[in-house]
């Protein structure tokens, strides 16, 4: 392998984008990588490298394929009353009449950082309106979740299969069928034989 391949192999990991890293280590324009680049990513000796450039990284960050599969999971599977706490509550004003009044007031309060995962959160801002809490992509990890299941231990195998029969169970009672549509169509059936007959 040449210093330029092994330099396109560094750069790749780094950006996991082979026009860019062709660029880079190759010092040409932009027409050229986008056609040399992603032929080079085809070279069976170059995808061994960056495989074993991806192992050796992710050693030395001490993170393994099921960390990040995990991680995955959390995101998708995360739920935002993990992060705040939110409510009816009754409370007590004094009207300008003097009066005493009981009135339901609506709550939202946010957990504590030391009691979040923090990494989840993507953004924290605070307008008129008050704090904003912004989690991660739920829908890009469900799709590298769906895109790399061959990653996953069997323990997250059986939760996520658990997850999904949790939520098709919940959605099965929302429309259950108690049989009344297919003994009707039944029943029409039979009163449409009798009006032909």
């Amino acid at each position: 392998m040449t210093d330029k391949q092994q330099l396109f192999c560094i750069y790749y990991i780094r950006c996991f984008n082979a026009t860019k890293a062709y660029q880079k280590a190759y010092e040409c324009d932009y027409a050229t990588a986008v056609v040399a680049g992603p032929r080079l990513l085809g070279n069976v000796r170059i995808k061994e490298e960056i495989f074993q450039l991806k192992q050796e990284r992710l050693n030395r960050e001490f993170l393994s394929e099921t960390d990040i599969f995990q991680k995955y999971m959390d995101i998708a599977f995360a739920d935002v009353t993990d992060f705040v706490e939110f409510g009816n509550e009754e409370m007590e004003v004094i009207l300008d009449t003097g009066e005493h009044k009981t009135i339901t007031v609506s709550h939202v309060n946010i957990k504590n950082d030391t009691d979040v995962d923090g990494s989840i959160i993507s953004e924290v801002s605070k307008g008129k309106d008050g704090v904003k809490v912004k989690l991660a992509d739920r829908m890009k990890a469900l799709q590298w979740l769906s895109d790399h299941m061959d990653l996953a231990t069997d323990k997250q195998k059986a939760e996520i299969a658990l997850l999904k029969a949790k939520v098709q169970t919940d959605d099965e009672e929302e429309t259950a069928d108690d049989g009344f549509l297919e003994a009707l169509q039944g029943s029409a059936a039979e009163d449409w034989m009798d009006e032909e007959n």
